[in-house]
């Protein structure tokens, strides 16, 4: 994606707003980079701990995908609850069974 500010309309704006509606920002995609969209990105970009310009870039959209490749990357990420407990109820077995099993 391009380099986008204030009063920029593109293409990839309209892209960036889709972006910032997934994030939860409140921003309508109208496709000119506007106030609330500059808004929006010095959010999430004191969110992402990057350089806070209001400016979309290259330092931005890398923190943002840094970040969901490395949530997507969890080898826990997505389980169900009932997986949730097995593991829970398989720690606690294998921490007590000598107790147990006497």
């Amino acid at each position: 994606m391009a380099i986008l500010r204030m009063g920029m309309h593109l293409a990839d704006v309209i892209q960036l707003m889709e972006i910032l509606v997934q994030e939860g920002f409140n921003v309508p995609v109208v496709g000119v980079y506007d106030g609330k969209t500059r808004e929006a990105v010095r959010l999430l970009q004191t969110k992402l701990e990057v350089p806070v310009d209001g400016v979309w870039g290259p330092i931005t959209e890398g923190a943002l995908r840094n970040r969901q490749q490395y949530s997507q990357a969890s080898i826990f990420s997505g389980m169900p609850t009932y997986a949730w407990v097995g593991l829970a109820l398989g720690v606690l077995i294998l921490a007590n069974w000598k107790r147990w099993w006497k």
